[in-house]
């Protein structure tokens, strides 16, 4: 895989910002399973993920509004998709369309996918659920794994 470094919104091939070895590989079962549903959602513009970054929120945390646009010109152009998988406690998701924005709860399980003309739409996470627990026990956190085409 490849190594995001929020100081400067790039890739890397090493982890430069922490410890200066490499990024590790994503997991087969998990770039199998990102795989699977690009080509069904977009069989015309699916690739390999190389790319999956976890974020991890407790209660109180936030995202705020952003674009997913640090990947290649050739990937965001060709529209390859973002998949995100929500484990842990729900979120409420807010993202934007043209000028309508809509907002979805995120549970436990639930995935999230935007791509082609849609793939540079603004998003964020407005807030975390506390009273959903999630059903695997999962500690009073939320993890998201979002998987990107470099």
């Amino acid at each position: 895989g490849q190594h995001w470094n929020a100081m400067d919104n790039k890739y890397y091939h090493n982890r430069i910002d922490y410890d200066r070895l490499p990024a590790p590989v994503i997991p087969a079962i998990l770039s199998s399973f990102a795989k699977e549903i690009s080509d069904n959602l977009y069989p015309n513009c699916s690739a390999p993920f190389d790319i999956c970054i976890m974020n991890v929120y407790v209660p109180g945390t936030r995202l705020g509004m952003h674009r997913d646009n640090a990947e290649t010109i050739k990937s965001i152009s060709a529209g390859y998709p973002v998949i995100s998988l929500s484990l842990g406690l729900s979120a409420i998701f807010h993202y934007r369309i043209g000028n309508i924005t809509h907002e979805l709860q995120l549970d436990h399980g639930d995935i999230f996918c935007f791509g082609g003309k849609n793939r540079l739409i603004y998003h964020g996470i407005k807030n975390i659920l506390t009273e959903v627990k999630s059903p695997d026990n999962i500690p009073n956190i939320r993890i998201n794994l979002t998987f990107r085409t470099n």
